[in-house]
């Protein structure tokens, strides 16, 4: 919901034609073009990715020691 918002915000940025917006369009686009792109790789990709991760270390006896002592360690404090 925040990407949206700046997406929202930036949009009439980059459509203005008043005095300066040349200077603000040049701000604005790559930063429209990086919070899309954001928006769109959480969506799609990144969270496939990190599952698929997240599988392989739970399954793994390396990955199972490790979360083990991780455990123990945050329950000591």
């Amino acid at each position: 919901m925040t990407g949206l918002a700046l997406i929202m915000g930036l949009v009439p940025i980059i459509l203005s034609n008043d005095s300066g917006a040349d200077l603000t369009k040049r701000a604005a686009a790559p930063m429209l073009g990086g919070v899309a792109t954001s928006l769109i790789m959480s969506f799609s990709g990144v969270s496939g990715i990190v599952r698929d991760l997240e599988a392989t270390f739970y399954k793994s006896s390396t990955g199972n020691q490790i979360l083990r002592k991780l455990m123990i360690n945050a329950a000591r404090g």
